[in-house]
């Protein structure tokens, strides 16, 4: 159970990180 619940965690680091440089991007835009 451990294992899966580190694989998601990082997957939803990685979303995260992902999101936060589209809103900078967006922010660098205007």
């Amino acid at each position: 159970m451990e294992g899966v619940f580190l694989v998601q965690l990082k997957i939803n680091v990685l979303k995260l990180s992902q999101f936060e440089k589209k809103i900078k991007y967006q922010m660098e835009i205007q």
